[in-house]
Order: structure tokens, then C-alpha cells, then sequence
């Protein structure tokens, strides 16, 4: 497998931002931490609630787990 795109180094693609310690992945200061370490590009999953908003969402996280009731009984995908 060539490692090399045209001559450039292969691009650092962060998953979720960067997680551990206090940081929680899929949240702006994830996505922050993983810019501010050399990050070219950050992948996240974004899902439209009933309502039309857009909010980050990675499938299987359960909104117990991101704190959110509000959002599990009126605005869920």
C-alpha cells in the first residue's frame, strides 16, 4: 500500500476528536484538541432531529451517555 498521495504525506484524520482524560469525544473541545495536535481533518457523525436541527451524533451513543433527556423523548431521530 502506497502511504504517499502524490507526493504529500498521508492526511491525519481525527475520528471523533481526540478522547481521553476529561475530554469526551464528539465535543467541540475534542475536535479543538485534536486540531491543536496536528489534525488535518476531523470526522464526526451528524444526524437531523425530528425538529430539523442538526447535532452531532455518533450512531450507537446511547443520549443517556451524552446527557441529553430532552433529546431522547422530543427531538430523536
Amino acid at each position: 500500500m502506497d502511504l504517499i498521495r502524490n507526493g504529500k504525506p498521508p492526511l491525519l484524520v481525527a475520528h471523533r476528536g481526540v478522547t481521553g482524560g476529561n475530554i469526551p469525544s464528539n465535543s467541540e473541545a475534542a475536535f479543538r484538541a485534536a486540531i491543536s495536535l496536528g489534525a488535518d481533518v476531523v470526522e464526526l457523525d451528524v444526524a437531523l432531529s425530528r425538529s430539523g436541527t442538526l447535532f452531532v451524533f455518533h450512531p450507537g451513543m446511547e443520549p443517556a451517555h451524552i446527557g441529553t433527556k430532552k433529546l431522547r423523548q422530543q427531538d430523536s431521530p
